[in-house]
């Protein structure tokens, strides 16, 4: 962007400060993407760039290098103000120089583009229209540009109202690319700096990195009103780190967010619950019903093999439904889950629902089978099949077999599964015993350990529970009860 050489040290100190924001305090740059301040190399640099490796302490340079270049005024960046669209704010800035209409006399024969046309351009080609335009016009004396047919004399005495319209584009840029608004709120923290030298005698519409900074704070202020009602069922300090958690999370395109499932997203031993419902229903092809006194006594007699080894446990409960189809599969789970929306933690809702609100792609990792996994968490989460991992039976024409498919989702089965299925970084996790400690150890952000708390004191993982929230407290990850829907809120 262009500079000029009038002074604005003469505009009112209040406009000036409502564009700064300082930061309260300095921060770790371990906290940040460490590319944010990685040197140029190579010798690419250009004679109008300030590099990533020349911010000062506390602060980052807006580089058009990664991601932080979204909030450059050359970036391509849609939005919509006072009912025109614009491709860029460098676009909506140069656009101005051009002329207005038939009676504007800025008409030139060198003008190869229309007000239009510069209106939809973005980075340099925006830049260079304008300064085309420019020189142009300056031998002419016209110094001014125009917005909805009124002229501004941006460099002098409508600094202030060149700054408010500059200001509302960016504003507009910001509400309507949830990407810019997530990279800038992963800056909090930090003071902003451009990436390019500027003239000492610019107008403060060009402290485009100032804007931002007041325009994160706001950001900020609201985020903590939306967030107390949005994650209403979580404590006050937790709020906080699942807030920062997610705005340092903006830095990557698409964060991810693992949940576990029994005991995290719902207050239930979903694989046990199913597997005496389909005994009590004689669904199960392969079982000796014969050496069952009941389903329930039938499923802790299976179950005690947890015992001994988990994952011949965790196989067994998959196998056992070899020979029934989908179809006999689903019509068992519709028998099986209404009312279980009351084992359900509002409080997971809540946060899957913030999660996916602010960008994140959700995934549900169950040492159950993953067909019932996937149910449960479509059903009450609206999570797609496609991003449940479980334990997997091969399926033949539509028939589960007896085939169990490696790897077992549990323990540090857990984490490789996350890694092979997703070979990128994880943000957040969360999990509610000792055996998801390799998977909360994946979290790049936060990890969650929860205790779950249902009509009972002692949930059935209590014990589990109890040494993950041991272990949490050690490795600092945030530790939260949740309560299910179907309890009163004063259960501990």
């Amino acid at each position: 962007m262009a500079t000029n050489t009038t002074a604005w040290v003469a505009l009112p100190l209040s406009m000036i400060l409502l564009g700064c924001a300082t930061t309260q305090a300095p921060t770790l740059r371990s906290e940040y993407p460490a590319h944010w301040w990685a040197p140029i190399t190579g010798g690419q640099k250009a004679g109008w760039e300030v590099g990533p490796d020349e911010a000062k302490a506390n602060q980052v340079i807006l580089s058009k290098r990664n991601e932080l270049g979204l909030l450059s005024n050359f970036a391509a960046t849609p939005f919509v103000l006072d009912g025109v669209r614009y491709a860029s704010v460098e676009g909506f800035w140069q656009m101005m120089k051009y002329p207005d209409g038939d009676a504007d006399p800025r008409h030139e024969p060198g003008l190869t583009f229309t007000r239009e046309a510069v209106a939809q351009m973005v980075g340099f080609d925006a830049k260079r229209a304008g300064k085309t335009a420019g020189t142009l016009q300056n031998p002419r004396g016209i110094d001014w540009i125009s917005y909805q047919g009124k002229r501004m004399a941006y460099k002098g005495a409508d600094a202030p109202a060149h700054y408010a319209l500059i200001r509302r584009a960016m504003e507009a840029k910001l509400s309507q690319n949830p990407r810019v608004r997530r990279v800038l709120m992963a800056t909090h923290g930090l003071d902003l700096a451009p990436d390019h030298h500027q003239s000492p005698n610019r107008t403060p519409a060009y402290e485009y990195h100032a804007i931002w900074m007041g325009l994160r704070d706001a950001e900020w202020a609201k985020e903590q009103v939306h967030v107390a009602k949005a994650l209403s069922h979580w404590s006050p300090a937790a709020r906080q780190r699942i807030v920062r958690a997610v705005a340092a999370s903006g830095a990557t395109d698409v964060p991810v967010a693992i949940f576990d499932g029994d005991g995290t997203l719902w207050h239930a031993d979903i694989p046990r619950e199913f597997l005496t419902h389909s005994i009590g229903q004689r669904a199960l092809l392969h079982f000796d019903y014969a050496a069952a006194q009941s389903p329930s006594d039938a499923a802790a007699r299976l179950y005690g093999t947890c015992k001994h080894d988990v994952s011949i446990c965790i196989a067994q409960a998959a196998y056992l439904y070899a020979g029934l189809s989908l179809k006999e599969l689903d019509t068992l789970m519709d028998g099986f889950f209404p009312g279980f929306e009351r084992k359900v933690f509002p409080a997971q809702q809540q946060l899957v629902g913030y999660l996916r609100s602010r960008g994140f792609r959700i995934y549900v990792v169950s040492g159950g089978p993953q067909w019932l996994a996937q149910h449960a968490a479509h059903r009450h989460y609206q999570i797609p099949p496609e991003r449940v991992i479980g334990v997997r039976t091969r399926i033949v024409n539509g028939i589960l077999s007896g085939e169990v498919i490696p790897p077992l989702p549990f323990r540090k089965g857990k984490a490789a599964s996350i890694t092979h299925r997703l070979g990128a970084s994880v943000a957040i996790v969360v999990g509610n015993s000792k055996s998801d400690v390799p998977m909360l150890a994946l979290a790049d952000r936060l990890a969650i350990a929860v205790q779950s708390f249902g009509p009972e004191h002692k949930g059935f993982h209590y014990g589990s529970e109890q040494k993950l929230a041991a272990e949490a407290a050690q490795r600092g990850w945030l530790v939260e009860k949740l309560i299910p829907a179907g309890v009163p809120a004063h259960t501990p």
